[in-house]
């Protein structure tokens, strides 16, 4: 299963290099992005080896949670906090905490983490929870109202809520959300009507004031159709276009989607038959698609990991077939900046001091970029990492 659905919209994404926003067009960068070296992060303090886990940048400090930790049963309700600038990790209280899970969301508000869905010990878990890293303390969340529980979903903070979308419950692919206020503790369901075909594994992104929903499968063939959700609408929000369909992206699942500001990226993940390296540049206001270059991109690949860096995208890790062997998991990625020609990508080498992987998490931390966790092969998971200064 794939981390993707968990680590691709924490927070509503800044653009800080959007051009003229008068005509909208994407975002130029003034030379290309600092060369990505990594930096080995110490596992000493760091929680036990893990896949399918969260990770949020909480501001200054790095929030790793949950995860399947290979075992019987795999799930785990443990995490820590990495603080780059004293380079120690601390343990998340157990105290009060959510029931393990893998495959959940999280979102980060600002000054508090909301952890939602995913598989557990057993089954697919119903209820959330709310940490508070400066008082190390979980708050359960309310149940009245949610959506089912489900995983391989989205989960994006517009600044006051959280909306979760999509996702599957066993074979059952899902074409329902829910809305969240922390502040009321109440959920309100995503309106129906309109609402995107079922799906999972897609992705899930935040403009500032919309969020978009596109690609992902269906469990019958793999999609390339989205539409734009306005919380504001109603109470339950309003599905208001579907995302504009010349030049599209192909089809797929366990992609990069994020936002920029001005433009959602999309990039690489499965199509059911091949992986990929191919993607796309939504404009936000024009509704329309501009194919991003395959010059210079890094190979195909699907479960990758993934995070806007202020002014470009990072990739790095992932598999070059579905399903992963251990002969085609990556150690290398790129740095994509947007432009209108259709961008330019700027290559990660493999290094020693971040071994290959799949299912890794990448946050950002407004100077450098973290990797963290995922599986070394099909078999194995890790609790490596290391940071890059950007």
């Amino acid at each position: 299963m794939s981390s993707r659905t968990f680590v691709l919209a924490l927070l509503p994404l800044a653009c800080l290099a959007c051009g003229d926003p008068a005509s909208n067009e994407p975002p130029d960068q003034d030379g290309p992005p600092k060369e990505i070296v990594w930096n080995a992060l110490p596992t000493n303090g760091a929680p036990a080896p893990r896949y399918a886990h969260s990770a949020v940048w909480a501001g200054s400090k790095m929030i790793v949670w949950g995860g399947d930790l290979g075992g019987n049963p795999a799930a785990t309700n443990t995490g820590g906090i990495y603080d780059p600038a004293t380079r120690t990790w601390t343990s998340t209280s157990t105290a009060g905490a959510p029931a393990a899970r893998f495959s959940h969301t999280a979102v980060w508000t600002g000054s508090r983490m909301i952890v939602w869905g995913g598989f557990g010990a057993a089954d697919l878990e119903a209820a959330g929870g709310i940490y508070d890293p400066a008082t190390d303390t979980w708050t359960p969340m309310s149940t009245m109202g949610q959506p089912p529980p489900r995983f391989a979903h989205t989960a994006v903070w517009t600044g006051s809520k959280m909306i979760v979308w999509g996702g599957a419950s066993g074979a059952n692919v899902l074409g329902s959300g829910g809305i969240y206020d922390p502040e009321t503790d109440t959920w309100m369901s995503t309106n129906g009507a309109g609402a995107p075909k079922g799906r999972r594994y897609h992705g899930a992104a935040w403009s500032g004031q919309q969020m978009v929903v596109w690609g992902g499968t269906d469990a019958f063939d793999w999609l390339n159709d989205g539409l734009w959700f306005d919380p504001t609408g109603t109470p339950q929000g309003v599905w208001i276009r579907p995302t504009g369909t010349s030049n599209v992206p192909e089809r797929r699942e366990r992609m990069t989607l994020v936002a920029t500001g001005p433009l959602f990226l999309v990039w690489g993940g499965w199509n059911g038959g091949v992986n990929l390296n191919t993607g796309g540049q939504l404009d936000a206001e024009s509704n329309e698609w501009t194919p991003t270059t395959i010059k210079g991109a890094p190979g195909i690949r699907a479960d990758h990991a993934s995070v806007w860096a202020g002014n470009h995208l990072v990739v790095w890790g992932g598999c070059r077939e579905t399903p992963c062997m251990p002969n085609n998991i990556e150690g290398d990625g790129g740095q994509y900046v947007p432009g209108r020609d259709g961008g330019t990508w700027y290559p990660i080498a493999a290094q020693a001091n971040l071994p290959a992987r799949y299912g890794a998490t990448l946050v950002y931390t407004k100077s450098s970029v973290i990797a963290w966790g995922g599986r070394t092969d099909p078999s194995t998971r890790t609790n490596t990492g290391a940071e890059a200064p950007l």
